[in-house]
Order: structure tokens, then sequence, then C-alpha cells
């Protein structure tokens, strides 16, 4: 039995159609009790119960469709490739070394122009 009421009635309203009777068998267990109570103040009315016959055994081992299934989604995790690294430590590129060397202006000059550049001073 369904724990929400509208769904029980819906589902047990399918059973006559087009002002046509049907029947309607639920099988109740303890566990159903109070949505039993609950379905009967929704249609007004008692539910009639009978017992289950004694010729009828009953399962503990579920059907397919009973058991329950968990849909996960599987979500694995790429791990990065370990790639070998070489030396943690390397040499600086000649270009890139910092020397305090003083270089002069005209030393400047001299690597720009490519010849040493002097100022004409006249007095």
């Amino acid at each position: 039995m369904s724990p929400v009421a509208e769904n029980y009635m819906h589902r047990i309203g399918r059973t006559g159609r087009a002002g046509k009777k049907g029947i309607a068998i639920t099988f109740i267990s303890e566990f159903d009790k109070s949505n039993q109570a609950n379905v009967e103040q929704l249609m007004g009315r008692k539910i009639s119960i009978k017992k289950m016959p004694v010729e009828i055994e009953i399962s503990d081992v579920l059907i397919q469709s009973e058991i329950p299934v968990i849909n996960m989604k599987i979500i694995e995790v790429k791990r990065p490739k370990h790639v070998a690294k070489g030396k943690s430590h390397h040499e600086k590129k000649d270009k890139n070394k910092k020397v305090n060397i003083k270089v002069t202006r005209e030393d400047l000059k001299k690597i720009k122009y490519g010849k040493r550049y002097k100022k004409d001073r006249r007095s």
C-alpha cells in the first residue's frame, strides 16, 4: 500500500472505468496499518479485511522486481600521469644570470650603437 493515500486512491480507481464496476485487492501488512487508516479516511468508508488463506505460502525470497536497485553514477577519478623529472636544480642560462658588473654610460652607448658615443662639448 502506498504511503500517500491519494496515490493509492488513484491506483484503485483505475480498476473500474466508464461506469463499470471493478475489484481492487490489496495486501496489507502490519507495516501498512497506518496507511490503511489514511486511505479509509480519504475514501470515507472502511476497507473490508479478509484473512490470507492458509494454503498460500509466503516466501522470504525476493523476486527480481522486488530487489532494491541503487542507481548511482560511478565517478572514476583520473590520477595525473607521473612524469619522471630531471634534477630539481639546474644552472641558469647565461642570459638570465645576474652578475653585479658596473657598466658605465659610455659602455652602454658602445653596446647600443656599436661604437663609442661622445657628446660634442663646445665651450
